[in-house]
């Protein structure tokens, strides 16, 4: 299974310069730890915001399996601080309306799954994965790139086609005409084919 780990530089940043809060006195470790974490988490394209409902161990585990069997990472998140991070680590003025969006994703238990494969595919895959625990996990939303998106919007970007088919047809469309204008200008054809 994949594990969710920081960096050893980022590691080794932290623990040289730990922080202190208003009053003087230093972040506890454990809070700097997971703010890095989420921070690295947050770096990736796409991220996916899922509640959990009861889930048993059993469940968890298999949940994980199967996430890392698609592609995935997964995470379960302090909501307060992950939504920290975000607001801390982004801030022009469109991904701060996307961390407003985002804030409204969490409510409850939540976890991430995270990746930086292509986005049709990957929301197809975690839609497979998802079935196999119905009523327990339900994904409330993600983040593509730089845009937060509801489960209605995800829904929609998965019934796109994937980004090289899109290209392919969009390469045959220009090189069609390309290739009748070569065979119009060529030489091999006499005058009076034209």
């Amino acid at each position: 299974m994949a594990t969710v780990s920081l960096p050893e530089h980022r590691i080794r940043q932290v623990m040289e310069n730990p922080g202190r809060n208003r009053r003087g006195n230093p972040f506890d470790i454990k809070r700097l730890f997971l703010f890095q974490l989420y921070q690295e988490i947050l770096s990736h394209r796409h991220l996916f915001v899922m509640q959990l409902i009861n889930l048993n161990a059993h469940e968890m585990s298999t949940l994980k399996r199967e996430l890392t069997k698609a592609g995935f990472t997964y995470s379960t998140v302090r909501t307060s601080l992950f939504l920290r991070a975000a607001s801390e680590m982004f801030v022009s003025d469109k991904e701060r309306q996307m961390v407003a969006t985002m804030r409204n994703m969490f409510t409850g238990t939540c976890g991430v799954a995270f990746s930086n494969g292509e986005e049709t595919k990957l929301i197809k895959d975690l839609g497979a994965t998802l079935k196999s625990l119905q009523n327990k996990v339900f994904l409330v939303g993600g983040k593509l790139d730089s845009d937060a998106l509801s489960h209605d919007q995800l829904i929609d970007v998965s019934k796109m086609p994937p980004l090289a088919d899109v290209r392919a047809e969009l390469l045959s469309l220009l090189k069609n005409p390309a290739e009748k204008l070569v065979q119009t200008l060529s030489p091999e054809r006499g005058l009076n084919e034209l």
